[in-house]
């Protein structure tokens, strides 16, 4: 995947361009973004909710536990672990508040780096430094 860090173009794979926002805490010292600095950053970090519920890895769509994979229990429109389970998911529904596809929660998963939170998860365009859930199923994470 190509991905736009604020104006810098980088690339996460082959396909389609991407946009991300420009995430402060992935940016390397001098501030600028390279591909395999961001990619690496940004491949197998966790996501979590804001009740502390794990809900995957930004990995391969072979990893179980990836949000890449339908058939893993964190990329399955049918697992009540899955963001992508939007019908009747806690973290999917569009009506949750802790869900990354409700358009109006404050407290949609994150995305963590270690223990460093960097980036939000969720279609709240309120939210300064987030990754649109679908937009994440186009990315190809080593």
């Amino acid at each position: 995947m190509v991905a736009l860090f604020a104006g810098t173009v980088v690339a996460c794979g082959g396909g389609d361009a991407v946009k991300l926002p420009k995430i402060p805490a992935l940016l390397p010292t001098g501030g600028v973004s390279t591909a395999s600095s961001t990619c690496t950053a940004l491949a197998r970090a966790s996501v979590v909710a804001e009740d502390q519920t794990y809900l995957d890895r930004l990995t391969n769509k072979y990893d179980s536990e990836s949000i890449l994979n339908i058939f893993g229990s964190y990329g399955s429109e049918f697992s009540s672990t899955s963001i992508y389970n939007t019908t009747y998911g806690r973290y999917g529904s569009r009506y949750s508040s802790y869900s990354a596809f409700n358009s109006h929660t404050s407290t949609p998963p994150m995305v963590y780096v270690g223990t460093t939170a960097v980036a939000y998860v969720t279609k709240n365009t309120a939210k300064m430094f987030r990754l649109d859930p679908d937009t994440l199923r186009g990315y190809n994470f080593p």
